[in-house]
């Protein structure tokens, strides 16, 4: 146990003498790799550097929030903090608890960090930016080979070099009780193990990319950003396909309305739309003919099928959620709750006993009860009317970044009503979330950061 949370207590201590800039360098764009360092750890559990950055940024969180908790959506996430530490009296994996404890702890951490970093030296802030976007198209360039050559991936899963950059105790349940998409010829999750996640992840990145595009004038941020949506439809998430032609066309026009006074972007950004669309339709659909078992379906009625199938689990696994509701609407399940009732429901349906609720609001009512539940949907809805709030009041840079922020979020929102990455995403996510809403917070408060330039 001592060496389980030894690394922790000295990346604690570390905030004393290491400056603010190098501990948000390890929580934000080393997020990206994460960095599982072998014997850093113990007791089953081995922490991430980038986890370890993140926690060494309590100063800031306990400064931060003593001056930003009037603001809504961080009062919303304290108050699923809250929540989720009463849960643990009734919750039967207290290791699960700690852990997504700790994980929205982070998230909180990151946002007030980075409030102060704009308002001490926002060069900084927007250098961790870029340094992240740049890792990120690693990752993308990896999520394409990876698809091309699905026996690339599995080489990579089977070698010690895995280790470095996805948690151990994942790699060493994939091919037996943790089984994920990733192996799945037609998923690709690059660093990650769920192709799904890794497509969320793609977009929340091509949308930072953009800030850096609108806000600091870089034109290859355009292209990345391309490559991070091109990169999305290699993952093979079903998602992709659905939500990018709606919210890319969305977040296309509000930014191109806001910066009317360059009407040329926004004949680049529709473009680039289409060009992203055209290779990110065709190329992952000429990767899967090159595959030995063809079938006689088109390749839109494989999508619609596979679709079909998707929803029906998903319509079971939600039915169980509904109905352990009723049992327990107040309180909840608790940490491992769910896991306990639901196998017996799986096995009376013919379905696998190892789903988690597939739904964010599911999941914090299981883990969280009613409270959680509550806090979690008003942070969705005070992020969201905060956005919108910023783009109205017509400021082209403070607009462009509420609306990427939106973007990014709303991503989010959406795709974890049918996936498992939680409230405000996966450990990869977070960090990046927590920037991007950090900026969007400074911008939208005059007194908290001067205007960017």
């Amino acid at each position: 146990m001592l060496l389980a949370v030894l690394p922790a207590v000295i990346f604690i201590i570390s905030a004393f003498f290491i400056e603010l800039q190098w501990r948000l360098f390890l929580a934000i764009p080393i997020s990206v790799f994460q960095i599982y360092i072998p014997g850093l750890g113990g007791d089953g559990y081995m922490p991430p550097l980038a986890l370890l950055g993140g926690l060494a940024l309590w100063p800031e969180f306990l400064h931060g929030v003593r001056s930003l908790y009037r603001w809504p959506p961080v009062l919303m996430l304290l108050g699923v903090l809250m929540a989720y530490g009463l849960s643990l009296l009734w919750s039967t994996d207290l290791r699960l608890g700690v852990r997504s404890i700790v994980y929205l702890w982070v998230f909180l951490a990151i946002f007030s960090a980075v409030v102060l970093q704009l308002e001490k030296d926002e060069r900084v802030a927007w250098q961790l930016l870029s340094l992240t976007v740049l890792f990120a198209a690693i990752e993308a360039g990896v999520v394409i080979a990876f698809r091309i050559s699905p026996e690339l991936e599995a080489t990579f899963l089977d070698s010690n070099f895995a280790q470095l950059f996805i948690n151990p105790n994942t790699l060493e349940a994939l091919y037996t009780t943790g089984r994920n998409n990733v192996l799945d010829p037609e998923k690709s999750g690059g660093f990650f193990t769920n192709g799904n996640v890794a497509g969320a992840y793609l977009w929340i990145m091509a949308m930072a990319s953009s800030m850096l595009a609108v806000c600091k004038r870089k034109r290859s941020m355009y292209v990345l950003s391309s490559f991070f949506i091109v990169a999305a439809y290699f993952s093979g998430s079903k998602a992709v396909v659905l939500l990018f032609p709606v919210l890319a066309t969305i977040v296309l026009i509000t930014i191109a309305w806001h910066l009317s006074s360059r009407p040329p972007f926004l004949i680049k950004g529709f473009l680039m739309v289409g060009i992203v669309i055209v290779l990110g339709l065709i190329g992952p659909q000429l990767i899967t003919h090159n595959t030995a078992e063809q079938t006689e379906q088109t390749e839109q009625e494989d999508f619609l099928q596979q679709s079909e199938s998707t929803l029906g689990i998903r319509l079971l696994v939600w039915r169980y959620g509904a109905e352990a509701f009723l049992e327990k609407p107040f309180l909840g399940q608790g940490f491992g709750g769910w896991q306990q009732g639901y196998s017996s429901y799986a096995e009376s349906v013919g379905i696998k006993d190892s789903f988690p609720p597939h739904n964010t609001l599911i999941y914090l009512w299981s883990q969280g009860g009613i409270l959680a539940l509550l806090f979690g949907f008003a942070f969705m809805l005070f992020v969201t009317i905060s956005g919108l709030q910023q783009i109205l009041k017509g400021q082209p840079q403070s607009s462009g970044i509420a609306v990427i922020m939106l973007g990014a979020f709303a991503w989010t929102f959406i795709h974890g009503m049918g996936t498992n990455f939680g409230l405000v995403g996966d450990i990869h996510m977070i960090p990046i979330l927590a920037t991007l809403l950090a900026f969007s917070c400074s911008m939208s408060n005059k007194n908290l950061v001067r205007k960017i330039a």
